[in-house]
Order: C-alpha cells, then structure tokens, then sequence
C-alpha cells in the first residue's frame, strides 16, 4: 500500500479499539497480498443475541455478518412521493 498515513483512532464513531487507523488518501494505491500474509483472528465475534443484551455502551461501531436465507418477488414501495 502506499500515499496512506497512520493517526489516533480517537472519537465516538471508531470502527475498531485499536488505537490508531489508516487513513486512506485520494491517491492511495493498493496491492494484493498473498492471502495467508494478512492474520484472520483480528476479529471479535459474537452471537446476535449477545450483542441485542449488550449493557456497555461501547465507543466503536459493531458490525453485523449476516446470511441470506431466500428471496421473495421484487416489491416496490413508495414514500414522500418517491418509489
């Protein structure tokens, strides 16, 4: 990767705990990498029904891995006048 720079990962909407971020440039240029030189296990995950019972008010976004199960017929709705 190259045109990046690393700063304090501070605020109330972080994407991770860690304590610094990527902040990627307009010019930032990206390479792929062999797939074992990036680690899998930099991930926290938990059941959806934890997160639902989650007391902590927690300074970084969750995000949700979901599974798509079937699709129904194409609907369309309209709201404001708009569809």
């Amino acid at each position: 990767m190259a045109y990046f720079t690393i700063v304090s990962n501070y605020g109330s909407y972080r994407a991770t705990s860690h304590e610094f971020k990527l902040v990627f440039l307009h010019w930032t240029t990206v390479v792929a990498v062999d797939e074992d030189v990036i680690p899998k296990t930099c991930f926290n995950l938990f059941p959806f029904s934890d997160l639902l019972n989650m007391t902590q008010d927690y300074d970084f976004f969750a995000n949700v891995i979901g599974l798509l199960t079937s699709v129904g017929k194409e609907k369309e709705y309209a709201k404001e006048g708009k569809s």
